[in-house]
C-alpha cells in the first residue's frame, strides 16, 4: 500500500514518491522515439559496374532541438572483373569482384533524458523519527549532447576459382569514431561522480581474410573446409583532455589520459585496471611490476615492504612504493582472431564443426588476487598459496607470506595479468540419416556438443571473459566470472 504522495505528476510511474509503502518499488519512465528517413540510388552498367549511394537522416528523442537529427551518407562501388573480355582465357577463375565503400553511421545508445537534470527520491528524517520524501538531482544536465558518429572506408575483393570450389574474400578497412558518448569522471566536490558528454576520437583499422574450399564433392562423399582470420588495431586519437604529468614505467611523462572505473566497490579490487591514453590502444592494463618475493637478506628494500611481501618494483627509484611506480602491464586487445569450419558427409553420416579463437590479448585475472595469497579471509585459495607461502624458516620466491594483504597498494600487479589466447570448439554435430524412406521422408538422428573443448593457458574459468560487457571503462578484466556452459544435445529430425 502506498499513501500520502508528495507528487502525483508521475502517476503509475512513481510509486516511490509515496510516504508509506509496504513494498517499495522504484521505477523511472524510459520513453524514447526514433524517426528515420532513407534515400538510395542504385546504378548498374553491363553487369560489370555498379554504384550505390545512400543518405539517411536519423532523429532521436534523446537529444535536444538542434541535435535530434544527424545525417549519414554512404557510397559503394563494385567492379566485376571476371566479366571483362581480358578474363575470358582465365578458365579457372569463376568469379572476381573488386569492392570499395565509404559511409557514416550514428550511435545514440544512451539512457533517455540525459540532456535534462533527472531527479530522484531522497529521504529526510524529522525530529519525531518520521521520514519525509524529497527530491534531489541525480545527474548534471548536458543539453549539448549529440550523436556519436563513425565513418568507415572499406576495400575488398571477392574471389572464386575452379567453379567456386575455392572461394572467399579479402577486406581491409579504416574506421574512425568521433564525438564519443562517454561518462566523464567528476571530482567529489561537485556532488556528482560523472557526467555524460561527447568527447574523444578513436580509430580502428585492419583486414580480414576468409576462404572456403570444397575438398571432396562426390556422390557419396562431401567435404568442405573453411576458415577466417582478422587483424584489428585500435588507437585513441584524441580524448579531449589536456595533458597532465604521470609517472609511468619509471618515467615522468606528460600525457592526455584518464583511468578506467574501479573494478569493485569492495576492498579487494577497489582500483582501476585500465588506462586510456592518447596514442595508445584502448584500455591498456596498468599496475605494479613484481620480481618474486622480498627476502630477509635483500638490500635497499623500499619503504612499506617487508620480508615475505610481494617484491613490488620501485620503478621511479624514490625509495617507496606508491602509485607513481605503476607501469603498463599488458594489452587487452587481441593481435588477431580466427575461426574454422568443417562440413563432412559420407553416405548417411553427417559431421560439422565450428571453432573460434583469439591470440595475443592479456587478461586481468581478478580472482587471482585472492587465489594466490593466503590473506586469512574466508575465501578459496590455491593450496600452494598456503603450503608454499614464504616463511622465515622456509623462504619462498613464489607465494607471499601468510596474511600478506595488498589492498593498500591501490593497484593490481603483473602476477594476475595472463595471456588470454585460446581456441574453442564452439559446436560439433554428428548425425545419421536412417533409411526409412517407406515410412519417413527423413529420419535423421543427431547429437550436438556446444563449447566442447577450450585450449588455453589461462588459469581461470573462461578466457572468453564477459564480466564487464556493458562498461567500456573496464576492459579485459575477469572478475567474479561465471564459466561458459558445456551443452550436449540429442535430437531427432523427422518428416513424413
Amino acid at each position: 500500500e502506498v499513501i500520502d504522495f508528495v507528487t502525483y505528476q508521475f502517476t503509475v510511474d512513481g510509486p516511490e514518491y509515496g510516504q508509506i509503502a509496504s513494498r517499495p518499488l522504484i521505477t523511472y519512465p524510459r520513453n524514447e522515439k526514433m524517426n528515420s528517413f532513407l534515400a538510395r540510388v542504385n546504378y548498374s552498367f553491363k553487369h560489370k559496374y555498379s554504384i550505390t549511394a545512400t543518405i539517411r537522416a536519423d532523429g532521436s528523442s534523446k537529444f535536444t532541438e538542434g541535435n535530434k537529427y544527424s545525417y549519414f551518407p554512404s557510397f559503394s562501388a563494385a567492379w566485376r572483373i571476371d566479366q571483362e573480355k581480358f578474363m575470358e582465357r582465365a578458365e579457372n577463375v569463376s568469379s572476381l569482384k573488386l569492392r570499395l565503400g565509404w559511409g557514416m553511421t550514428g550511435n545514440q545508445a544512451i539512457q533517455p533524458y540525459q540532456t535534462f537534470s533527472n531527479f530522484g527520491v531522497t529521504y529526510y528524517s524529522q525530529n519525531d523519527n518520521s521520514t519525509v520524501i524529497g527530491f534531489a538531482p541525480n545527474n548534471i544536465a548536458n543539453p549539448n549532447l549529440t550523436w556519436e558518429t563513425t565513418s568507415q572506408l572499406n576495400a575488398g575483393i571477392d574471389y572464386g576459382f575452379f567453379n567456386n570450389r575455392l572461394a572467399g574474400s579479402f577486406d581491409g578497412f579504416y574506421k574512425k569514431t568521433y564525438d564519443l558518448l562517454q561518462n566523464m569522471a567528476l571530482p567529489n566536490s561537485t556532488g556528482y561522480s560523472q557526467m555524460l558528454i561527447n568527447r574523444g576520437d578513436i580509430s580502428n583499422w585492419g583486414f580480414d581474410f576468409n576462404v572456403t574450399g570444397t575438398v571432396i564433392a562426390k556422390k557419396d562423399m562431401f567435404l568442405s573446409v573453411g576458415g577466417n582470420i582478422s587483424f584489428v588495431r585500435n588507437e585513441i586519437i584524441d580524448l579531449g583532455i589536456p595533458n597532465e604529468e604521470i609517472w609511468l614505467d619509471g618515467e615522468l611523462r606528460s600525457e592526455s589520459f584518464y583511468f578506467g572505473d574501479n573494478v569493485s566497490n569492495g576492498n579487494t579490487f577497489k582500483c582501476p585496471a585500465n588506462i586510456f591514453m592518447k596514442g595508445q590502444p584502448i584500455g591498456m592494463i596498468i599496475g605494479y611490476r613484481t620480481d618474486g618475493i622480498v627476502q630477509a637478506d635483500d638490500q635497499n628494500i623500499p619503504e612499506g615492504l617487508a620480508p615475505g611481501d610481494l617484491n613490488i618494483l620501485d620503478l621511479n627509484k624514490d625509495g617507496k612504493i606508491d602509485l607513481d611506480d605503476r607501469a603498463i602491464l599488458g594489452n587487452p586487445n587481441p593481435d588477431f582472431s580466427y575461426g574454422v569450419n568443417i562440413d563432412f558427409e559420407y553416405k548417411n553420416i553427417t559431421f560439422s564443426l565450428l571453432g573460434y579463437g583469439v591470440a595475443g590479448n592479456d587478461i586481468v585475472n581478478g580472482p587471482g588476487i585472492e587465489y594466490y595469497t593466503a590473506s586469512g579471509d574466508a575465501k578459496n585459495i590455491y593450496p600452494a598459496a598456503y603450503h608454499e607461502a614464504w616463511r622465515p624458516d622456509r623462504p619462498s620466491d613464489t607465494y607471499p607470506r601468510i596474511l600478506f594483504n595488498q589492498e593498500g597498494w591501490g593497484s593490481i600487479t603483473d602476477r594476475i595479468v595472463e595471456d588470454g589466447s585460446y581456441f574453442r570448439i564452439t559446436n560439433m554435430t554428428l548425425g545419421y540419416t536412417v533409411p526409412f524412406k517407406k515410412v519417413f521422408k527423413k529420419f535423421h538422428i543427431y547429437t550436438s556438443f556446444q563449447n566442447m573443448l577450450t585450449i588455453t593457458g589461462y588459469s581461470n574459468y573462461d578466457p572468453n571473459i564477459m564480466s564487464f560487457m556493458g562498461n567500456g571503462n573496464i576492459v579485459g578484466v575477469d572478475w567474479n566470472p561465471y564459466p561458459s556452459t558445456r551443452t550436449y544435445i540429442v535430437g531427432l529430425d523427422l518428416s513424413f
